[in-house]
């Protein structure tokens, strides 16, 4: 059976208590968290900035990140234990 997914752009701001970012994260719906039912998404593209320098875009040749986030309830954008870069 074939799963339709949907791409979405999603606004972001960030302050990490070491620096402020503004930007777009574009991601592509695969499915729900099987441990908490959130929606998943893979994140392909990022535009925007980070303490004034711009973010250039995603980096999927490095080992650790998975390059996914879920939407909670709440609507916060999270990152699992591999992150993005």
């Amino acid at each position: 059976m074939a799963t339709e997914h949907s791409a979405y752009a999603l606004n972001f701001n960030l302050n990490t208590g070491n620096g402020t970012g503004t930007g777009t994260l574009t991601v592509l719906g695969i499915g729900t968290d099987p441990n908490d039912g959130d929606p998943e998404y893979d994140l392909y593209a990022v535009s925007g900035t980070f303490d004034g320098l711009n973010i250039t875009g995603i980096d999927t040749g490095f080992e650790s990140p998975d390059n996914q986030i879920e939407i909670d309830s709440n609507g916060n954008i999270l990152v699992d234990y591999d992150g993005f870069l």
